[in-house]
């Protein structure tokens, strides 16, 4: 296993109370190589500019793996669009290490309001 492994991504957008807003979450599983870490996705949308989404701890995912998840919404205002499609990349600090997983360089692509998607060979 890699040291980070996406588990799934969702891009959506909605309308709450009269504002058009979009929401990046990303499920990764992580390998515990320490108690210590900070795990991450960044993230950049069709602006271009780059950004970090901290990730939490979810739950252990069984013999030394655990799931960790990130969120951001951002809401439409009149003077910022939505991200639209997002690249993402995985990102995790653990005992002085850096741990990258970018899709073996293409990084990750989920176009707008796409929905979820699972990552290849992931079964329900």
């Amino acid at each position: 296993m890699n040291a980070l492994e996406l588990l799934y991504a969702q891009n959506t957008i909605s309308r709450k109370r009269g504002a058009l807003q979009q929401t990046l979450t990303v499920c990764l599983v992580v390998e515990n190589l320490g108690f210590a870490k900070t795990v991450e996705v960044r993230w950049t949308g069709e602006e271009g500019l780059w950004e970090t989404a901290p990730a939490t701890f979810h739950s252990a995912a069984g013999q030394n793996r655990e799931l960790w998840q990130a969120q951001v919404t951002r809401q439409a205002t009149a003077e910022t669009s939505l991200p639209g499609n997002i690249v993402f990349a995985l990102r995790a600090h653990v005992g002085g290490r850096e741990y990258w997983n970018n899709n073996a360089g293409a990084n990750f692509v989920l176009e707008a309001d796409s929905g979820i998607r699972l990552r290849p060979g992931c079964r329900l």
